[in-house]
């Protein structure tokens, strides 16, 4: 019996051309996915400055979009794990970006009524 870290290279199965150019997709997708996710995280450090200039908030205030933004991750795992366990990681996968763009929808109504009343409240 071999075991697994003596077998040779020359006896693992071949890729075909099309799995092979999938399996290259597919990395590619991911790493464009892990890179724009690390620059979102990123855009929070640039944000707070602005948003303190901008709405006069205080250090607590301003940190408190760190806060939220990070809390999203405990929030939404439960659930998200509860969709991918019922319907499986490709049809959450397809799913995702619809919701992360009803998500930005209801959020961006919320700041301009947020936006609205605070504008109202300064005159």
């Amino acid at each position: 019996m071999m075991s697994f870290a003596t077998q040779s290279i020359s006896n693992a199965p071949k890729m075909s051309s099309i799995s092979r150019r999938s399996y290259i997709q597919a990395m590619t997708v991911m790493n464009g996915l892990f890179f724009s996710w690390g620059f979102v995280t990123a855009l929070n450090d640039i944000l707070i400055p602005q948003l303190k200039a901008v709405y006069s908030l205080n250090y607590t205030q301003a940190m408190f979009v760190q806060c939220v933004f990070f809390t999203a991750y405990l929030v939404f795992s439960l659930p998200c794990s509860r969709l991918i366990a019922k319907f499986g990681s490709r049809y959450a996968m397809s799913t995702s970006p619809i919701t992360g763009c009803a998500a930005r929808r209801c959020a961006r109504s919320r700041i301009r009524l947020l936006s609205r009343t605070a504008r109202v409240q300064l005159t």
